[in-house]
This record gives structure tokens, sequence and C-alpha cells, in this order.
């Protein structure tokens, strides 16, 4: 078979045989590799060229002098075959095909050739490389904006939660505890204005409203003071082991009078836990918040459940679960999505038309996320509510 036709093309072609022997080397391979086709034809390609000596190479090209498809060696995998230098010293990059031709009748023992059709993509591979290079830039841009965009957007929020606390601090001071400092003002004027005339129990009635308002007020106070040292980071949380049932009594002996003006009995279930792991001051808190609201909702002569059980979490390993259950006046669709949210300004009368800020729940939620927990409730209008704490132990 005569291959002198392979000498005029202009891209550089290889062919061997089923031995990996080298039968055609043309001239554009010989001016590009520096390899005259007398010095490498009938020479091993692979012993030649050592780097071509590998499974990979050898079982595709077995494949192609069998008659099978083309095979593909790209330059994003292999960069070269052949070794080519360009002017400047540098390899050339190239894009290959090996292609089956079969032989004449006359040459039949070879059967097919493997025919390496070499194209130089030197040019278009530095092209793709500045492009990716460019890109790589552009992108980095745009993560960079987006990341400053981001930065922005939390800065954003930080500062409108900043200002809904300052509106609802100021909201507090200028109404909340105002509002039962007149009150009382205006009681204590009442019981010393003699021209009244009062009965001894109209009397003890006045003070007994006068201390529910006190104490009341004082409990807003407290609640005020700890939110705000919350937002200055002075109110660490500090979790230690607690007597359940010690923490329960405390809890306890602050509701009972608030519990006992609506005749509304407090079940505790603590299903035997004994010792349980939070922050005394911030547990309490939280506890004694979520059981004021469930009298607050509850109708006279009702029952407030809390319930404590150990619940598996997805590591096998048992946190706390607290729940306190009304069956009173529930909580509107509407209302829900408002709870725990400082932006928002929410309270709702209690059943006794007792008043609220909204800022409890706010609290406990904070104080169940500081304990790394969570914080949900489930409620339908007139059919109560039930609030869940899960508290990792």
């Amino acid at each position: 078979m005569n291959f002198e036709c392979y000498n005029e093309i202009p891209n550089s072609i290889l062919a061997i045989d089923k031995n990996f022997t080298i039968r055609v080397w043309n001239k554009h391979l010989e001016s590009c590799s520096k390899i005259k086709a007398a010095d490498i034809v009938g020479k091993n390609i692979l012993k030649k060229f050592n780097h071509l000596n590998n499974s990979v190479f050898i079982s595709r090209v077995k494949g192609v002098l069998l008659g099978g498809s083309p095979s593909i060696f790209s330059a994003e995998i292999h960069n070269y075959l052949i070794p080519c230098k360009n002017p400047d010293g540098e390899y050339q990059t190239h894009h290959t095909i090996v292609k089956a031709i079969q032989l004449p009748e006359e040459d039949d023992e070879h059967n097919y050739l493997a025919f390496f059709f070499i194209k130089d993509i030197t040019k278009e591979a530095n092209l793709i490389i500045k492009y990716r290079e460019k890109n790589k830039i552009f992108l980095n841009e745009i993560k960079e904006k987006a990341i400053i965009q981001e930065k922005l957007l939390k800065s954003e929020k930080r500062l409108k939660e900043n200002n809904a606390q300052k509106n609802k601090f100021f909201s507090i001071l200028a109404h909340d505890l105002k509002a039962p400092f007149s009150s009382i003002l205006e009681m204590k004027d009442m019981i010393t204005d003699k021209s009244y005339g009062f009965t001894e129990e109209e009397m003890n009635a006045i003070l007994c409203s006068i201390f529910d308002s006190m104490q009341n007020t004082y409990y807003l106070l407290e609640d005020l003071l700890t939110w705000s040292r919350t937002q200055v980071g002075r109110l660490k949380c500090k979790p230690k082991e607690l007597a359940l049932n010690d923490l329960i009594d405390n809890v306890y002996a602050s509701l009972k009078n608030t519990a006992k003006n609506k005749n509304i009995k407090i079940e505790f279930d603590t299903n035997e836990i004994k010792i349980i792991k939070a922050d005394i001051f911030m547990f309490s808190t939280v506890l004694r918040n979520l059981i004021s609201n469930a009298i607050k909702f509850s109708y006279k002569d009702g029952t407030v459940k809390v319930n404590f059980k150990n619940k598996l979490n997805e590591n096998n390993v048992n946190d706390l679960q607290i729940s306190v259950i009304d069956n009173g006046i529930g909580i509107k669709e509407e209302d829900q999505e408002k709870l725990f949210r400082i932006d928002i300004s929410h309270s709702t009368i209690g059943t006794d038309k007792e008043k609220g800020t909204g800022l409890g729940l706010i609290l406990c939620k904070e104080f169940v996320e500081q304990h790394k927990g969570k914080i949900w409730f489930k409620s339908k209008l007139n059919e109560g509510a039930t609030f869940n704490i899960i508290l990792p132990q």
C-alpha cells in the first residue's frame, strides 16, 4: 500500500499495525516532532514513547485495530500523544482521532492499520484557558458581590430588628409600665378620700387589686430588665444539673395566687424525671411565662397541664421535652405567625381582661435557643393551646 499521499496533508499523521509497529510517519509530523520517518518507521511506538505504554492507550488502540469505532484522545485529558514543540519551545496541544483503515487484500496478514490524525489546537486551547481564567475572575467578582449583598441584607435586617426592639422597649415604657401605676395612684386616691365611704370588704377588694397590679407590674419589669440584658449580651446561658421538683415548687409558688384568682388547677407530670440540665434562671423564666400565659388564656375553673418527658433525638440520645397545655381560648390562625416576633407588636387580652406585652414569648424563644433547643406550639381557636420545648440534655 502506498502511503506517500499522506505527505501532502498539512496535519500530522501516523499509522501503526496490530503489533504497534509504526508504518506511517508523514512529513508534517516529521517537521513538528523533529523525528525523521526513516528513523522511526518500523519501530514499536510503545518502546519509542514510554508514556504511551499504559493499559488505557493500548486497550483503546487495540479496539480500533480490530475494526472498531474511532477513538478520540482529547487535549483536555491527554494534552498530546506525540510530543511536538512550537517555535517558542512550548509543547503543542493536540486533538487526536484514531481510525481503522483496512489494508488491501494482498496485505491481508496485517488486516487493519490504526491511523492517528493529529491536529494542533494550541491556539484554541490557549484561548479556552484565557476564557476560563476570565470567567473564573468574573464568577469570583459575582460571588464577592453576592457575599457583600448578603452582608448588607443581614445588616439591614439587624438594623430593622434593633429599631423594632427600640420601639418595643419604648412602647412598654410609655404604656405598659405607666398604665398600672396610673391605676394604683387612682385607687390610692379613692382609699384616702373618705367621701367614698368604702366598707371593709370593698377596701380589701381594692387592696387586692392594687396588689395584683403591683405583682403583674413587677413581673413585667423583671421581664423587661431580663430582655434588655440579653440584648447587650450580659446574660449568658450556664446549664447545670437541677432538681426538677424543687424548680417546679419555686415556679408554682410564684403563680399560685394568679391561678387561684381564676380557680385554675395546675397539674405537673414529671414522668419520674428527677434531674434536668438547664440554666436555672432562664429555664424558670421560660416555664413561668408559659404557665402564666396558659392561666391568662384559660377560663375560670380550668386546668393547665405541664408535662415533662424524655424524647430520643436523631442521635439516639434523650432530650427533655416540656409541654404546657391549656384548654382555653386558643390562638387565632392569623395571629399565630405574630408570636415570637419582636418586629410585630402583638398582645392579646386574657379571659379575665388580663393584659400583656408579648415580651414573655420573645424571652422564651431567646432562652430556649440559647440552650440550643427549640420551641413551637399548636393551637386552634376555642380549643386551647399546647406549647412544646425541646432542651438538649
